[in-house]
């Protein structure tokens, strides 16, 4: 009884990562979209942060509280994942004004192979061939949605590989840390965004970056990041990560940027080519075989 309880949770946990790969999929979009409207990428970082606080703080108060509390020890802890996170955020988003949405995107989802090379070399986990395979098909399928256009600095490409690995330590980190069994996942969110928040406000005064002069179209798309991005992708990502566990949360999470070609097709009518096809294929293969055969273990 107990082991088909923890499968259930298992798939429980990889249904949530792969809806919230759904609303950071559109997190490109949304991004470039605030930069498009008179933006930056600290100032949409820290809209991201802020605007999603007071819902936050409404659903937190709202929600039962666990029974166990946070200690001293707990504070390091939070403070590590809370700034591997929001730097993951400023290198993501900066990112964007280097080199096209697609690269990044790309360079980022190597992070899936980050997350297993901690797990396997800092938390001594077992790793099933099978998800080095998945692992591999996942990242060729990504690597095939790029599209060179537009140009390419290398600082765009560093920015985007920093991003990959501030996401996989994020990944290991958070669920190392004992930080969900003492929080609940709306108080997590909400005090890391509040963290973000101080420090991207910091950010901004000392690199001039804030841009309240927006037009309404900015604050609109700024509003909907800090919905889609700040709330509803991270608490489901979160949630999805403490019951199926970072190896299988980093891999389900690739169909992310499924999602934002996906989009990109239906939305913007942009072409499907044989390339895409292919990436999608291998992508979805991917999940399939760890869906059926690779995800009965929580790691």
């Amino acid at each position: 009884m107990e082991v088909q309880h923890e499968k259930r949770e298992i798939t429980y946990g990889i249904i949530l990562v792969m809806l919230s790969a759904f609303f950071f999929g559109i997190m490109p979009f949304l991004a470039v979209k605030v930069q498009e409207n008179g933006g930056n990428s600290l100032f949409s970082s820290l809209c991201r942060f802020s605007l999603s606080l007071p819902f936050l703080y409404i659903l937190d108060r709202r929600s039962p509280q666990p029974e166990k509390k946070p200690t001293k020890a707990i504070v390091p802890r939070f403070f590590l994942t809370t700034l591997v996170f929001v730097f993951t955020t400023v290198f993501l988003y900066t990112s964007y004004s280097y080199i096209p949405s697609s690269l990044t995107t790309t360079i980022h989802f190597t992070y899936p192979a980050i997350v297993l090379l901690i797990c396997r070399v800092v938390y001594k986990q077992k790793i099933v061939p099978l998800k080095y395979i998945c692992c591999a098909l996942c990242i060729l399928g990504v690597v095939l949605f790029c599209s060179m256009g537009g140009e390419v600095k290398l600082v765009g490409v560093l920015l985007a590989f920093a991003s990959a690995i501030t996401f996989a330590l994020y990944v290991t980190t958070l669920s190392a840390s004992g930080l969900q069994e003492v929080f609940t996942p709306y108080r997590m969110v909400m005090l890391m965004n509040l963290v973000g928040c101080v420090l991207m406000s910091i950010i901004c005064a000392f690199t001039d970056s804030f841009a309240f002069d927006m037009p309404f179209r900015g604050w609109l798309y700024s509003f909907l990041l800090s919905m889609c991005a700040g709330v509803c992708a991270v608490l489901l990502f979160q949630m999805g990560l403490k019951r199926c566990g970072p190896q299988n949360a980093s891999m389900f999470s690739t169909l992310e940027p499924l999602t934002s070609v996906l989009a990109g097709v239906i939305v913007l009518k942009e072409p499907l080519t044989l390339q895409t096809g292919f990436g999608i294929l291998l992508i979805l293969g991917a999940v399939l075989l760890l869906s059926v055969y690779g995800k009965n273990e929580k790691a």
